[in-house]
C-alpha cells in the first residue's frame, strides 16, 4: 500500500457525486409538518466524526495475507491480494452516510474500486438477484439487493476524506453503499457472493430490515430490531464478554467445590468424633447414618433447590451460599 498516498490526489481518478448526497437536507425544505418529522433520515444527528459501532470488536487482519474473493453465481470466480486489489481501476464518490441508530455523517469523500468493476470482471449470471457481503469480523455478513450493490455510487472503499480507512472503521477495505443504511456497508470486507435467493445477514437475523433504505416507509414499522440491537452495539466487545463469562464460571465452580464437594468428602472420611471411619471399631453389619449427616444432606438438597430457583442471578446465588453455610453450622452444634 506504499502507493496509496499518490492515489488520493490523482486527477485521473474520477469523482462521482451520489444521487443520495444532500437528499436529506433537501427533503427537509420540501417536506412540511408531520411528513418531515416522520422521516428517519431527517431525525438523524449530524456528526463530524463517525462513531465506532460494531458487533464483535475490531478483528486482527494481517495485510500480508489479506484477500478479497468474489464467488457464487458468476462466470469467473476470482480472488485478489491487497496489492492486486489496489491496482484495480478506482473512483472517488461524494456521498452522505446514514446510520440506523439516528446519526449521519454528511459530505464524505470515499475512494476505492466501484462494485461495477467487479461485476464486469467476474461476469454476473442472470439469475443472481442478491449479494451477500462477507467480512473478517468473525463470520459477519449482510445481504444487499443486486440493484443497490451495482449502483453507480457503490464501491469497495480504501480511503475516506483523503486518508486510509482506519481499522476501527473497517480498514483496510470496506463496502460503501450510500443508498442504504450504514450497517449494509460492511466493515473489514473479505468478499461477496452472488445469490439467487435473499439470505439474511447478522443483523437481519436479529430483527433488522432486509433492505435498510433510509427513506423507506418499511423502516418506521421495523424499528424494534435496531432499538434492541443498539443495546448490543453499546455493550462490551465479544472477547471481553467471553472473558467475564469464563471468570464467573470459574468462581461458581470453586464455590461449588468448597460448599458441596468438600463437606461430602469430609463427612465420608471422618466420623462425628473425629476418628477415621476405616477403623474396625466403627464397622457394623448395617451401617447407620452418622449423627448430623441427615442434617447436612437436608442442607445440601436445600442449597441445590435454591440454586435452581436463583438461575443466573448472582445476588440470589450468593444468598443461597450464605444460607447453606448457616445451615451447616447448625448441623455441627
Amino acid at each position: 500500500m506504499s502507493f496509496l498516498g499518490s492515489l488520493f490526489n490523482d486527477p485521473k481518478i474520477p469523482i462521482r457525486r451520489s444521487a443520495q448526497a444532500g437528499r436529506d437536507r433537501r427533503s427537509r425544505h420540501h417536506q412540511s409538518g408531520h411528513a418531515a418529522r416522520e422521516s428517519n433520515a431527517a431525525r438523524a444527528v449530524a456528526h463530524q466524526k463517525v462513531p465506532v459501532l460494531d458487533a464483535h470488536g475490531t478483528p486482527e487482519i494481517d495485510l500480508a495475507t489479506w484477500s478479497f474473493e468474489v464467488d457464487g453465481l458468476v462466470e469467473h470466480p476470482q480472488k485478489w491480494s491487497l496489492d492486486e486489489f489496489m491496482q484495480l481501476p478506482a473512483v472517488r464518490v461524494y456521498a452522505d452516510f446514514h446510520c440506523v441508530t439516528r446519526w449521519s455523517r454528511l459530505d464524505n469523500l470515499w475512494g476505492g474500486v466501484p462494485t461495477r468493476e467487479f461485476a464486469k470482471i467476474v461476469g454476473i449470471k442472470p439469475e443472481a438477484k442478491f449479494v451477500l457481503a462477507l467480512a473478517y469480523d468473525y463470520g459477519w455478513t449482510t445481504n444487499v439487493p443486486i440493484e443497490y450493490f451495482l449502483n453507480e455510487d457503490s464501491l469497495f472503499a480504501w480511503s475516506h476524506d483523503g486518508a486510509p480507512i482506519p481499522p476501527e472503521h473497517g480498514g483496510p477495505v470496506r463496502l460503501i453503499i450510500p443508498q442504504l443504511y450504514a450497517w449494509k456497508s460492511a466493515k473489514w470486507v473479505k468478499g461477496v457472493r452472488f445469490l439467487e435467493q435473499d439470505q439474511a445477514g447478522y443483523w437481519e437475523e436479529g430483527g433488522y430490515h432486509m433492505r435498510g433504505v433510509p427513506w423507506g416507509p418499511e423502516m418506521a414499522s421495523d424499528s424494534a430490531g435496531p432499538k434492541l440491537f443498539l443495546l448490543v452495539l453499546r455493550a462490551t466487545s465479544l472477547t471481553e464478554r467471553r472473558s467475564k463469562m469464563r471468570s464467573n464460571l470459574g468462581r461458581l465452580s470453586l464455590l461449588f467445590v468448597l460448599l458441596v464437594i468438600a463437606p461430602q468428602i469430609s463427612s465420608a472420611v471422618t466420623s462425628p468424633s473425629g476418628q477415621n471411619t476405616n477403623s474396625s471399631t466403627t464397622m457394623s453389619s448395617e451401617p447407620q447414618p452418622a449423627p448430623g449427616s441427615v442434617c447436612r444432606i437436608r442442607c445440601r438438597n436445600g442449597y441445590r433447590r435454591c440454586l435452581v430457583a436463583a438461575g443466573v442471578n448472582a445476588g440470589r446465588r450468593r444468598s443461597c451460599a450464605v444460607r447453606y453455610r448457616n445451615c451447616l453450622k447448625r448441623c455441627t452444634r
